[in-house]
């Protein structure tokens, strides 16, 4: 049986020499078949799939908020496409919404 696509989750986001290697791969697999990335992107024409990650990260601050927790936002590193900034915005806008101090856990490189 022939392979006709795939859905893939993004495999090629760290930066430098390997990150090329990979996304040339990827570019010459998507000249034989349909590829659908899931969460991240590998290129700006590609074909993907993604949740709204400022909408996600305000809705679970919400969520904890309205229990009566303090969440706090642990960083990430910027190793997806798109990078952690956009789930940052959606905690920030949150606890500034109910008035609170946000708790930021800085990232570990």
């Amino acid at each position: 049986m022939r392979q006709t696509g795939m859905a893939m989750m993004g495999s090629a986001q760290h930066a430098g020499e390997d990150r090329a290697v990979k996304v040339d791969l990827l570019l010459r697999l998507e000249q034989e078949m349909r590829i659908v990335y899931l969460d991240s992107y590998v290129h700006a024409d590609c074909n993907y799939v993604m949740n709204d990650n400022r909408q996600s990260m305000a809705i679970l601050t919400r969520y904890l908020l309205g229990r009566g927790h303090r969440p706090a936002y642990l960083g990430a590193p910027p190793v997806a496409h798109p990078p952690p900034e956009e789930r940052l915005a959606g905690y920030l806008e949150t606890t500034a919404e109910a008035g609170m101090a946000p708790h930021l856990v800085p990232a570990s490189t």
